[in-house]
């Protein structure tokens, strides 16, 4: 790879995305297909808002390095906030990764995938938590789950689809994780634990909170959290 193609799939270069919206960045060849969807959204009264587009590396850094620390919520399964002190590391790794990824393995990274709700069920200046709970059933964006769900079972979804549909163990069900297949999947088969390895030799800064722990679990956390 290039040094710009690593740039790009590590998120350390935004030169392949484009502003979209109220400060959310894309990947610029998702802007029309996104539109789209949005359009059809909208004839289901589905006002489709981006909770999160495109995240840097140092973004993805921030966040990770917070969690590890403690200073940032981490929940369990079912919603519930968790505690650091009551985890030693190699368990709190883990559940830091059910919901987080690891910096330079996120798909967000690469501008295709985005995290979205639905605005119209919201009040002016209210948030989505982006938790499973919202999206099931009973939650308030049941309406938008359903319909995702019936778009792309059609494969009337413009190309996306959710990467975490299913929980096979690593990262948990994320039903408000949408990706732009076409491109995402060119980025997916670049991303290896080797990869990710020499970046951070070359790089020490770069590396994350509990790295030695990490580095030395690198391929078995791409197997079961990446891959």
């Amino acid at each position: 790879m290039t040094d710009s193609s690593i740039a790009v799939l590590f998120g350390l270069s935004d030169d392949h995305v484009v502003d979209f919206e109220c400060g959310i960045k894309v990947h610029e060849g998702i802007v029309k297909p996104l539109s789209a969807l949005r359009r059809c959204a909208a004839k289901e009264g589905i006002d489709l808002a981006i909770a999160s587009g495109f995240r840097s590396y140092h973004r993805q850094k921030t966040i990770f390095d917070e969690k590890w620390l403690g200073v940032r919520n981490v929940v369990s399964d079912d919603d519930s906030l968790l505690d650091r002190q009551e985890f030693e590391d190699p368990v709190w790794l883990g559940r830091i990764l059910r919901f987080s990824a690891l910096p330079g393995t996120s798909r967000h990274h690469w501008g295709t995938d985005i995290d979205v709700f639905d605005k119209a069920v919201l009040e002016t200046g209210e948030r989505p938590a982006l938790l499973p709970s919202e999206y099931q059933s009973t939650g308030v964006f049941s309406h938008l789950g359903g319909w995702l769900q019936h778009v792309m079972e059609r494969d009337d979804a413009e190309g996306f689809f959710r990467p975490y549909e299913v929980d096979s163990g690593g990262v948990a069900i994320e039903p408000w994780h949408l990706s732009f297949r076409p491109i995402a999947e060119n980025y997916a088969d670049q991303l290896s634990a080797k990869a990710l390895r020499e970046l951070w030799s070359s790089h020490p800064a770069l590396q994350p909170e509990g790295y030695p722990l990490i580095s030395d679990r690198l391929d078995q956390l791409f197997d079961r959290y990446v891959s």
